[in-house]
């Protein structure tokens, strides 16, 4: 099964001692972190794996590596996913949760726990954040301060579309140079 490496065993008893925390019974978030990781590695992408590596950390962080999966409380969760709201933002709140979701899926179709508790959590919801636009007059500093005609010629179809910076770089292709 994904994670049964003596590497792995030393480096979840090297993190035990480090914390001072006895090892509970069951399978401990440490443990599951070096298997799903293992795992992640090989079928998602580089920025996937990160994010799911992160997720578990911060979790780690705040319930403990050598907390047992089957014992995280829905309570732990919503703490976990206040911590981060306040911490950063509730869009990284919104990012963990899912990424959480996930891998807590992933140990319970390996079978190392029953239940996915973050099923039973509500998702954060992330505030709409409206645009925010240049008056006239900031557009033509903007425009005077831009040296490259190219570059100012873009900038000023941006602001005149709205378009996001992503949809206005991919639009270039579609102009000669």
């Amino acid at each position: 099964s994904p994670g049964d490496s003596d590497a792995s065993d030393g480096q979840l008893e090297l993190m035990s001692r480090r914390r001072g925390v006895p090892k509970q019974p069951g399978y401990t978030l440490a443990e599951f972190s070096v298997s799903f990781l293992q795992y992640s590695s090989s079928i998602h992408t580089r920025k996937t794996m990160e994010s799911h590596a992160t997720a578990l950390r911060e979790l780690m962080r705040c319930v403990g590596p050598d907390r047992a999966m089957a014992s995280i409380s829905i309570a732990d969760c919503e703490r976990f996913l206040a911590m981060k709201t306040v911490e950063a933002s509730p869009m990284t709140a919104r990012k963990y949760y899912l990424a959480l979701s996930a891998t807590f899926d992933r140990a319970r179709t390996w079978g190392k726990i029953e239940k996915n508790v973050w099923r039973d959590v509500k998702k954060p919801r992330v505030p709409e954040v409206l645009p925010t636009y240049l008056t006239r007059e900031e557009l033509d500093r903007l425009r005077t301060a831009i040296r490259d005609d190219v570059f100012r010629h873009l900038v000023e179809f941006a602001a005149m579309t709205g378009m996001r910076a992503s949809r206005v770089t991919r639009s270039i292709k579609f102009f000669p140079p």
